[in-house]
Order: C-alpha cells, then structure tokens, then sequence
C-alpha cells in the first residue's frame, strides 16, 4: 500500500529500464527483508497480526536453497531496506509500496505488468535525486505528503487534500520546517511552536502565496483541526524500527556476496513445501523451471573454470559440460540497443543430478537443458571459441574465469557417467582455486586434475572436514580473509 496517490504522484518521473542492464550486467544478489516484532501494532485501523503469516519460513527455506539472503527486520521491512539503500549496502529495493520512498530509499524499482512491458524484463526506476530535482520533493517533504494523504500509519491524513495540494505545500517548505519544530523544541514550546506551524500552512491555503498550489484552498484551511499533525504518526516515520549503527558499523553485518544455488537444499525444500515428492516430478520441474537459473549463477562465480578440451565449466560446487554451442538470433521482446545475438547452449545435467540427489538415477541422452546466455557472460576463452577467434588471451588478470588447459585425456571420457569424486580431484580443485586466487596458474600436475567428468562436491572432505581457502588480503575486489566453501 504505502501513502494515499503517491505512486501516481512521481509517476512523471518514472523511467524504464532493462532489470538485466541495471545490474550492470551482473546476476542482482536478492536480499529478501522480512518485518520483524517492531512493527507498528496498528497498520491503517486494523491490529496487525503478531505471528508471522504461515508462509514465513517455507519462502525463507526456498530464498537460501537459491543461494540468496534472509534477513529479518526489527521494525517494518521498507524501512529497512530503505536504511540498507541509504548506506550503500542495497543498491536498489524492489517494492510497490510508496512508504519505502518516506523512509528515504534512494533507488527504487517497481515491476510491470507482462501485459504493458515493452521487454521482457523491463522494469520501473525511480530515484530520490529524480524526487527531489523533477518533482522537488525532499525526504522531510515526502514525510509532510504522508501527513497529508494518510498512509498505513493514518488512513485519512488531512481530510480533504490530495496530492496536488500536499505536493505543492511540500515545495513551499513545510515539511523542513515541521522537523525542524520536533526536533527542537520540547513540552509547551513544541506545542506552541506546532500552532504557529500549523497557522502558517493555514495562510498558505488561503492565498497560495507562493504558487505551488493549483488555487487558493480555502475550505481546507479552514477544517485543519488542532489535532493536525498527529506527532505519533510523524515519529513512525522519522524514527522507524531498523537496525541500529551507523554505515561502517553495518557494513561488515550484512556483507552481501554472489552465492550458487544448492541443489540438495532445492530439492528438500521443493519436496517438503512445494510436494514435488517424486523422483520423476522432480527432474521435470528442475528441467523446466531451476536448472537454467543454476546454470546462469554458475557463469557469475568468481571462482568458475573451463576446460575447453572437454568443454567442462566448473565452480567449487558444480560441473556442466556443454554439449553444443552457438550464436543464435534470440526471438522475443528485446530491449533497446541490447544484441538479439546471444549465446544458445545445450548442457549436460547429469552433475545436477548427481548434487540433487545421489540415488537419483541419469541419463546421457534426455538430462540435457537449454540456455540462452548473453554473450559478456561468457568465460572469454568460450567466447572465442564461439567466434572463432583462437588467439591466445592475456588479459588473465582481468578476467573473472582462469583458463584451464587440462589433459588431453580420452574422448569416451566425455560421454562417461559421474562416479563419485576422490579427495585427490578435490585436493586437485582446491589447490587450483588457491593459485588462481593468488594471481598464479596452476601447475602442470594440477591442470590435469581440474576438471574431471567427476562429481565435484566441495562441501565437505572425505575425513567430514571442512574446507577453506586462504585468500591474500590485496586480492582485488575481496574484502574477507577466508572464503568457506561448505
């Protein structure tokens, strides 16, 4: 919901824009806020309900089997996020309830319905600077709109005024003006302070003397009771529930990083929430619906190889081998000065099989998947080969994928089924991943072991020891000291 005509408010200012461009071409890392026991009791007149809703934990079950994050509010959700966009710890909050701009959200993005979309993951952007430059509207003159229109914390508001009206008062300044009052006075001078307030936006009415208004309006100076504002309702939301600390005290808390979905994980939390309780059904809604998604994630690990003598590409926690690649024009609504020509890949899913479950049973010919790739996704060596462009790359310290050369190996290899893997091929990987960590390539020794038609399982070795590996502190773009692979 959020504040009465405030979405068709900024609706000028909306600009549209694709949601794969806006993450800068990078998979968005989803962080999913969930309201916490701080709430306001009382949510437009009616109590709100103190347990969480019934879907509460089944979606937090699905959200961390994908590999994204929970985190659960003290206070309302947008306010929240809103606090988290403010520090520069979300770079966007995707929402459809106008309070998260009160709150002081600085990028927000709205979804579109399919119907009216242009493309097919378009979406809307509004920006507090777009806010505040286009319309004129500040964060304390947001709060005076809330005051006015009523929102979730007072339905009503002022009765009688429409956005028109309180956007036009917000530009004159009433809502700077109004905190400033809260905040610093006290006792008898708040109260006398508020009336004088409160009789200044009362003049305003009458004589639109700075011509923000579309008219004088005086009917509404005239009905404003003494009641107005209500400074409980102005304390929600200048003073919401949210985590407390300032951004550099945060930062190290909510240290959001790309993380690959877990297969196993999906399917528990499928079987258990969703009734996808057999063998069969399970495979068909991953084929259809999951493995694509696993796939793409996969891409984006800074830690993926590829082996392009057996066409492998593998993560610390995943394998795909590629079964036949091109460059194909992709049908479908584009969008703008985005390249219809992307890459088109038919992929082995017997290693997500394998993940998902190890009783599951495989097979070569039919556990296959497509999936359309936007070609700046590609590991570069793959990219060239889809090309034709063999020549030998050198920009290694840029790049987020470390070429493998591998052994030449057997080509009956290829088409073999994925035994269960040794503490040799993960000792393998992980001394590949160190080197690659530390700037290095890996030794001759090494490469033949990297990428192997075996299962790789990271998660735990042989011994049920966990696994780590130790990353240099000048490492680029790396701000722990220790990356976990479990």
């Amino acid at each position: 919901m959020g504040i009465n005509g405030l979405s068709k408010a900024i609706k000028p200012i909306e600009e549209r824009a694709s949601l794969y461009e806006s993450a800068s071409k990078y998979p968005a890392i989803m962080v999913f806020v969930y309201d916490g026991p701080g709430r306001p009791a009382l949510k437009r007149g009616r109590r709100v309900q103190n347990s969480p809703p019934f879907w509460t934990a089944p979606s937090m079950d699905i959200v961390q089997a994908f590999g994204y994050y929970v985190h659960q509010a003290p206070g309302e959700a947008e306010a929240e996020l809103a606090m988290l966009n403010q520090h520069g710890l979300l770079d966007a909050v995707i929402t459809s309830d106008s309070d998260v701009f009160v709150f002081g959200a600085t990028t927000v993005y709205r979804t579109i319905p399919a119907k009216t979309r242009r493309f097919e993951d378009e979406i809307a952007v509004y920006t507090a600077e777009n806010i505040s430059n286009v319309i004129g509207l500040t964060k304390k003159g947001l709060i005076l709109v809330a005051l006015l229109c009523g929102g979730d914390y007072d339905a009503v508001g002022l009765d009688g005024c429409g956005p028109a009206t309180a956007l036009g008062l917000a530009k004159c300044g009433y809502g700077e003006s109004l905190i400033q009052i809260v905040q610093t006075f006290h006792g008898e001078r708040l109260t006398a302070a508020i009336a004088q307030w409160r009789l200044d936006l009362q003049k305003e009415l009458f004589s639109n003397s700075s011509g923000h208004l579309r008219g004088k309006e005086r009917s509404l100076a005239k009905s404003i009771p003494d009641s107005f504002p209500s400074l409980d309702t102005l304390s929600l939301y200048l003073e919401p529930v949210v985590s407390a600390g300032a951004s550099s005290h945060l930062a190290p808390v909510y240290d959001f990083r790309h993380r690959e979905p877990s297969l196993n994980r999906l399917v528990m939390v499928s079987s258990t929430h969703l009734g996808w309780n057999t063998e069969e059904i399970i495979k068909d809604k991953f084929k259809r619906n999951v493995w694509e998604g696993v796939f793409l994630q996969m891409l984006y690990s800074k830690f993926i190889l590829y082996d392009h003598t057996q066409q492998i590409l593998a993560t610390p926690n995943i394998q795909a081998r590629l079964f036949n690649r091109k460059i194909a024009n992709r049908a479908g609504r584009m969008a703008p000065n985005t390249s219809r020509y992307q890459a088109r890949l038919l992929v082995s899913a017997q290693n997500f099989i394998a993940l998902m479950n190890p009783s599951f049973q495989s097979s070569t010919n039919s556990d296959t998947f497509r999936a359309w790739v936007h070609i700046d996704a590609l590991p570069e060596r793959l990219l060239q080969e889809l090309s034709g462009d063999t020549k030998t790359t050198q920009k290694a310290d840029k790049s987020r994928v470390m070429f493998v050369e591998g052994s030449s190996g057997d080509s009956s290899q290829q088409a073999a089924a994925f035994p269960e893997p040794t503490k040799h091929h993960r000792g393998g990987i992980l001394e590949a991943l160190d080197h690659m960590m530390k700037g290095e390539y890996a030794s001759s020794t090494t490469r033949s072991l990297l990428i192997d038609p075996n299962v790789i399982d990271l998660t735990e070795d042989s011994d049920h020891e966990k696994r780590s590996i130790s990353i240099p502190s000048s490492l680029p773009e790396t701000e722990c000291s220790i990356i976990d692979l479990t």
